[in-house]
């Protein structure tokens, strides 16, 4: 029989998204798989749609989550634990799968077994409008290392674009942090990056996965400066900055990540994370004076005027450019070459 592939989906209150993302799976051409439907205790008939769904299909699990830390990270975890197959899907819930997906990953997997996960190519839609789909990402034409891309915040895949071997997740005990209420996926890849794994990104398939572009709801989209955000910026940078530099990587890779956190050290008055992300690593500084005043030049004047920041001696290294986004070689600017089939 052909080995069974855990497909992860957690969901909060996604009724108007969940059955098309079900369903795209349900259509797929490789037929052993199972959903791990993981809810968060939603009350908008989500989960009654589901439980309807899996009445009809035995290859659906619910797994309720009434306690314990919320979020996307805590139901992935829960649906991992839960999952019987040798392979892991981890799927958003309102991403979709092109029909023949997971014959894709499960050829692939075949063809170089040695490998501890499979990454495919995906595309970005805009449902209900005249937005045309474009690429997730590209391959870098600088040779960057994944690693890098992540750290920069130019994530070279999304989180339904992978083929992982339960294995490898369980032999590193690789798990999503709940910790985290954004930058989630950038926070797990890295974390599977930083192991050395045997992996592949396979640019020349086919695109088997869709993202919606549009999705104003989600969580990690929306309210980007609440406090409980600032707090998982600061978390991040706590656990990846020394690591990330000792990896020897191109500091600049590090400019998107130093720039959001000196902005949330200002806004919340934290004078000694502010100093400590200007002087990290100073011999290798990207940061220039024009850079931190353009950030945000009123709220800086403001600071330093109350004493929170004294007037620091920055580093004498220039940047040619300012600060753009640290996604330059990313998604919305590649077209497809054709119209993916996604409905």
């Amino acid at each position: 029989m052909e080995p069974l592939i855990s497909i992860v989906i957690p969901n909060y209150n996604r009724a108007h998204t969940i059955l098309a993302t079900i369903q795209s799976v349900q259509a797929q051409t490789y037929s052993n798989w199972e959903i791990l439907f993981v809810d968060d205790n939603s009350d908008d008939g989500s989960q009654d749609l589901v439980n309807m769904l899996s009445r009809e299909d035995n290859r659906m699990r619910i797994i309720k989550r009434e306690s314990g830390m919320k979020g996307g990270n805590a139901c992935r975890n829960s649906g991992m634990r839960a999952s019987r197959g040798r392979y892991i899907v981890f799927l958003d819930s309102d991403d979709l799968l092109c029909h023949t997906c997971l014959d894709q990953r499960v050829n692939a997997a075949s063809l170089h077994s040695n490998l501890d996960f499979w990454v495919f190519p995906g595309a970005v839609i805009f449902p209900d409008t005249e937005h045309k789909p474009v690429m997730w990402n590209v391959r870098s034409s600088r040779g960057i290392s994944d690693l890098q891309r992540f750290a920069a915040f130019d994530s070279t895949w999304q989180t339904s674009g992978v083929l992982w071997t339960k294995d490898f997740l369980e032999t590193h005990r690789l798990e999503w942090d709940p910790a985290l209420s954004i930058w989630q996926d950038i926070d797990f890849h890295l974390q599977a990056l930083l192991l050395k794994p045997g992996y592949e990104v396979f640019w020349e398939s086919t695109v088997d996965y869709f993202v919606r572009g549009n999705s104003a709801d989600s969580i990690s989209r929306t309210k980007y400066y609440t406090e409980e955000k600032n707090r998982s910026r600061i978390y991040f940078w706590n656990k990846y900055a020394e690591r990330l530099s000792a990896e020897n990587i191109d500091p600049a890779s590090l400019r998107s990540l130093m720039f959001t956190v000196l902005k949330t050290a200002l806004h919340s008055r934290n004078k000694s994370l502010a100093k400590e992300v200007l002087f990290f690593g100073v011999d290798k500084s990207v940061i220039t004076p024009a850079e931190y005043s353009l950030m945000n030049k009123n709220l800086l004047m403001e600071k330093l005027s109350l004493g929170i920041i004294p007037r620091f001696r920055f580093p004498d290294q220039q940047v040619n450019k300012l600060f753009k986004n640290a996604q330059s070689e990313t998604l919305q600017r590649v077209p497809l070459d054709a119209e993916p089939e996604y409905t």
